[in-house]
C-alpha cells in the first residue's frame, strides 16, 4: 500500500507509526503535494510503484483541498499511468444555502 499525502501530515503520520513502533513491510509512505508535485513524476520515481498491477486510488479528504485546475491534473496523472485502476473518491458539494455539503450519505451515517 502506498500512502501519500501533504508533506507536513506525512511527517506526523510516519512520527506517529515509528512512536508506536508499527513498522509495516507492505506501506509506503509518500510525500506529495497535489498543487505542487506531479503525480506521475512521484509515482514513477518511487521503486515501489508497480504501474502494470489493478490499482486502487482512494482520495479521502484530498480535492476539497485543490482547485479545479489541480484536480483535473490529479486525474490525468491517474489516466496517464494505467487504464488499470479504479478511483474512489470524497467531494463536497455547495448545498442550496451556498454552504458545503457532504451529501445526504455521510449525513445519515453521522
Amino acid at each position: 500500500m502506498i500512502e501519500m499525502d501533504h508533506p507536513a501530515t506525512h511527517r506526523s503520520k510516519k512520527e506517529a507509526l515509528s512512536q508506536l513502533e508499527i513498522f509495516l513491510e507492505n506501506l509506503f509512505l509518500l510525500p506529495v503535494d497535489f498543487s505542487v508535485d506531479s503525480l506521475e513524476e512521484k509515482l514513477t520515481g518511487a521503486s515501489f510503484f508497480q504501474p502494470n498491477k489493478k490499482t486502487v486510488y482512494i482520495l479521502e479528504g484530498v480535492l476539497m483541498c485543490l482547485g479545479q485546475e489541480d484536480i483535473e491534473k490529479l486525474f490525468c496523472s491517474l489516466k496517464s499511468m494505467s487504464d488499470n485502476f479504479r478511483l474512489v473518491f470524497t467531494f463536497l458539494r455547495l448545498d442550496g444555502e451556498g454552504r458545503y455539503s457532504h451529501g445526504r450519505l455521510f449525513r445519515h451515517v453521522s
